[in-house]
């Protein structure tokens, strides 16, 4: 299976929350909002105040779009890891949030009474690719550790051996 074809959800199972939220954190990034591209989303939703993540997860679930396209769990994923992090990064006090995958927009969260001129955007696959990266290394870092303590016990067994 490729890189492109594990799912966001697939990977996410491995990692803690905790790591989950860091990586989303560092995949978002902020432009002004004359630099963003002028496509339509395949879903935009607008929002009156603060941001109800439920509603909007909700929201998700039962279109059509995000079905056929492909990206509902990943998408239902990415929101819930999103309300986790809001505190962090203030993401309904932008603009807008605008969420891609494969270059595709595929949601825009338009805050109705923000006008700061920047928007919060996240890329899906960047998120699964760098989240898939942490888990590697921690992963290594986890073996190279289980290693090192297995080398200590055997020179541990062989001086007590020799004893």
């Amino acid at each position: 299976m490729s890189d492109s074809a594990t799912s966001l959800c697939a990977i996410s199972f491995q990692a803690e929350e905790k790591i989950q939220t860091g990586v989303l954190c560092s995949c978002f990034f902020f432009p002004a909002n004359e630099l963003l591209k002028k496509h339509e989303p395949a879903m935009a939703i607008e929002v009156e105040g603060k941001i109800n993540f439920k509603n909007i997860i909700s929201n998700v679930d039962q279109n059509v779009e995000t079905i056929a396209l492909g990206v509902r769990k990943d998408l239902k994923l990415v929101l819930l890891m999103m309300e986790k992090i809001n505190s962090d990064l203030l993401l309904d006090e932008y603009d807008s949030i605008q969420i891609y995958r494969k270059n595709s927009h595929i949601l825009k969260i338009n805050f109705k009474a923000n006008n700061v001129g920047r928007s919060a955007i996240v890329d899906i696959d960047e998120y699964r690719q760098k989240l898939r990266t942490t888990i590697e290394s921690k992963s290594r870092i986890s073996y190279s550790k289980l290693l090192i303590v297995g080398f200590t016990i055997g020179i541990v067994v062989i001086i007590i051996t020799l004893v």
